[in-house]
């Protein structure tokens, strides 16, 4: 997507539908990761999350709690979850101060965001296959 380009309309909400989110802004990072943290804290094969900048994410209704989820690298990273359903519909991670992690389950319109890097190939399930144009790396640093 070019900066000429309209964004196409986005938002997120929760599994129950108490929380949701008006997204403005393109993402400016979306990530895949197979990492151990990563798929149990989504209880699936890898979690998918698109980044955008704080200021083009803005909650519509619903309450939120936050919970802090260790991370093995030392870095934090905090859940904002909904109180009716226990969904986590968006993380923030010291490692990327100024954006909003929204969960690629959440998304209104995942398909406009494909994944810029899978993190983890290492670890990842051997039958999930990655298409072309995705970054690929073994680890988180390589």
């Amino acid at each position: 997507m070019s900066a000429a380009d309209p964004l196409p309309e986005q938002g997120a909400r929760c599994r129950c539908g108490a929380v949701s989110l008006e997204i403005t802004a393109a993402p400016v990072q979306v990530n895949a990761c197979a990492c151990d943290s990563c798929r149990r804290a989504t209880g699936s094969a890898f979690s998918y999350t698109a980044f955008y900048p704080e200021a083009g994410v803005r909650k519509l209704g619903g309450e939120l709690r936050v919970k802090a989820l260790p991370r093995p690298e030392g870095r934090r990273e905090f859940a904002h979850v909904c109180t009716a359903c226990d969904c986590t519909i968006y993380v923030v991670l010291d490692a990327m101060p100024g954006s909003i992690g929204v969960m690629g389950g959440c998304l209104t319109n995942p398909d406009i965001a494909p994944p810029d890097t899978f993190y983890f190939t290492s670890t990842k399930p051997k039958w999930v296959e990655l298409t072309e144009g995705i970054r690929l790396r073994r680890e988180l640093m390589e």
